[in-house]
């Protein structure tokens, strides 16, 4: 499942579309790198922090299914976007282009895990199916921001639901509790 959020009334742009679960980025005098950028926007945005370590497991492309089973939680390195064009909607209907370089992570979380998604934000979240997403956009395209409808019709999109099927088709232990 995916984890989507509607943003909030209050939120600069995209205000009460729903949208992928968090985001964020490298201001120009940060040293971060993106993986740790993904995990300082991960616990500002939606997960209480834990005391249980994030190890990061490299490229999913990389992944055998002799990689398994995998820690939880962790997460691991999707796909990157080297010239990403996005459109966010202004609270006025103005749409504003915003460049940038994306790198895509996938986060797996027990079930444990405690949302706290960020208020001045996120109106709501939700957990969606990954088959029944595209046809949700297909029908309602104005409810769901730009980056989440290029993400479902391209390449990423492709790329979940492969990781999706990897779990799937190699069966996890559960996680020591």
């Amino acid at each position: 499942r995916l984890l989507l959020h509607r943003r909030s009334p209050q939120a600069r742009d995209n205000r009460l579309l729903w949208d992928k679960s968090f985001g964020g980025h490298v201001q120009w005098n940060e040293t971060l790198q993106p993986t740790e950028t993904a995990l300082r926007e991960l616990h500002e945005e939606i997960l209480q922090p834990s005391p249980a370590p994030f190890p990061f497991l490299g490229n999913f492309l990389n992944f055998q299914a002799c990689d398994l089973p995998l820690p939880c939680p962790s997460f691991l390195h999707l796909h990157t976007l080297e010239d990403y064009t996005s459109q966010r909607r202004l609270p006025d209907g103005s749409l504003l282009p915003k460049r940038a370089r994306v790198e895509m992570f996938a986060f797996l979380l027990p079930p444990s895990a405690r949302l706290h998604p960020a208020s001045e934000e996120m109106a709501q979240t939700r957990w969606v199916e990954l088959d029944s997403l595209p046809l949700e956009v297909e029908k309602n395209p104005e409810i769901f921001t730009f980056d989440l409808r290029w993400m479902v019709q391209n390449h990423p999109w492709r790329l979940l639901q492969a990781f999706r099927n990897h779990l799937l088709d190699n069966p996890q232990s559960p996680p020591a509790p």
